[in-house]
């Protein structure tokens, strides 16, 4: 990967720009001081400063992941700053939001400092933008709300515990009471503890007789948290890397009576079903875990649809002495940020998504999302510039640990073939050649 810090002017020309709401098949952009100067429908206007030759390929919005454990602070044994930003490039992501499942926990203003200190080296030297999650609850102990106008005010972007659920009805109310005024969401990892289950189901969980993860322990949730938010109507409510269909018409259902309800789904649930899950392969082991091919089918329909918001990757690494080949003792997680890109390309040549639907899932929804769409989501004259140059067109390769820049190599998609290939990596400040 090699880098370069940007010129003030500079000009991509000969490229496919891919909006979500245009696609411009002979286009050219001009850059001026990090931001976007003048996007032109073909490659004959008056070229400034010094010229990129995009050679027919794609320019698109970088991506937004909303959902990543970048563990910081305080867990550099599974992922350091560094890394996690490297990996995020990798993967053509320009923003991502970090997850407050962290050592200490992301639950007041002193730790979200802590944060912000640590990962500044890396905020540095790769331009790239990490924004907050806050737990919803102290210490994510689920019983006491945290101090959340104290946050809001700080600048977090959403209020979740993820890796674990908030069981109790009472703090889903304060929370939801307390939030709504902030319009930031309340994400919510769907998950009733203490059924101790670990995969979903398949050949594997029944030859090994690996305890079953049931459908209830999110399903049931996402149903009482709709209940509770039908209380506080003005608040917003997400849920975190859906896995079911009948979750998904949960929040459908929620949405047509005006509830602010959205969802996200990993790259992983839109492409595995548990029945691909192979003896010691500890990666696939997730919360939520991999379910039936129906399940995975009713995904991608809503993700089509808009049903399903956009995609985020869970991001979750370990060490590797954490994952081992022992279904039951191995830390719950995958990580994403490298293939995302690559999993939503295979799509787009499968006919499940279109370009403009790509884009929207990859990188404009999740901008809206995080409240950040005026520095990302489209390539649009006046915004900062921030985009990937892709190979779309790009014949499958298959993923080795070579291709992953994360400190952890638990990632599903290795041995896995997809296509496409970012090239290209630009943000306001710098420029990182991929290939």
């Amino acid at each position: 990967m090699k880098k370069k810090t940007n010129p003030d002017l500079f000009t991509i020309s000969d490229v496919k720009i891919w909006n979500p709401d245009e696609i411009i098949e002979n286009g050219m952009v001009i850059v001026e001081n990090g931001k976007v100067k003048s996007v032109y429908k073909n490659s004959d206007g008056q070229t400034e400063g010094e010229i990129y030759n995009g050679n027919g390929l794609v320019l698109m919005p970088s991506g937004v992941d909303a959902h990543v454990h970048l563990r910081v602070p305080g867990q550099a044994h599974k992922e350091t700053p560094i890394t996690g930003l490297h990996a995020a490039i990798k993967g053509g992501y320009g923003a991502v939001l970090n997850m407050p499942n962290t050592r200490p926990p992301i639950d007041s203003v002193d730790v979200c400092e802590m944060a912000m200190t640590e990962l500044k080296p890396a905020l540095e030297e790769t331009g790239v933008k990490v924004f907050l999650s806050a737990c919803i609850t102290k210490g994510m102990q689920g019983k006491e709300l945290v101090d959340v106008d104290s946050l809001a005010k700080w600048g977090v972007k959403t209020f979740t515990d993820d890796g674990l659920g908030v069981e109790s009805d009472e703090i889903m109310r304060e929370a939801f009471a307390k939030i709504s005024k902030w319009n930031i969401p309340v994400s919510q990892h769907a998950e009733y503890c203490g059924h101790g289950g670990v995969l979903a189901g398949g050949r594997l969980q029944r030859q090994q007789k690996i305890p079953r993860y049931p459908i209830s322990a999110e399903y049931d949730m996402v149903a009482r948290d709709i209940r509770e938010l039908r209380k506080h109507p003005k608040a917003r409510y997400h849920v975190l890397h859906v896995s079911l269909g009948k979750t998904v018409q949960l929040v459908m259902d929620a949405r047509l009576e005006g509830l602010k309800v959205s969802c996200e789904v990993t790259p992983h649930h839109l492409h595995f079903t548990y029945n691909e899950i192979k003896k010691g392969e500890t990666s696939f082991k997730m919360n939520p875990p991999l379910r039936d091919g129906y399940d995975r089918h009713v995904l991608i329909k809503a993700l089509q649809s808009g049903d399903v918001g956009f995609v985020a990757t869970d991001h979750a690494p370990h060490a590797s002495e954490e994952k081992g080949e022992n279904f039951e003792k191995a830390a719950f997680g995958t990580t994403g940020m490298e293939t995302s890109l690559r999993v939503l390309i295979s799509m787009l040549q499968r006919g499940e998504l279109t370009a403009r639907r790509l884009v929207e899932v990859y990188s404009t929804a999740p901008s809206i999302y995080l409240g950040i769409e005026d520095e990302f989501g489209s390539i649009t004259a006046g915004k900062p510039f921030n985009a990937i140059l892709v190979d779309v067109d790009h014949l499958p390769v298959e993923i080795e640990d070579r291709d992953l820049l994360s400190k952890s190599k638990n990632n599903v998609f290795k041995g896995v073939q997809l296509p496409g290939q970012i090239q290209h990596f630009f943000n306001p400040l710098f420029q990182f050649e991929l290939i």
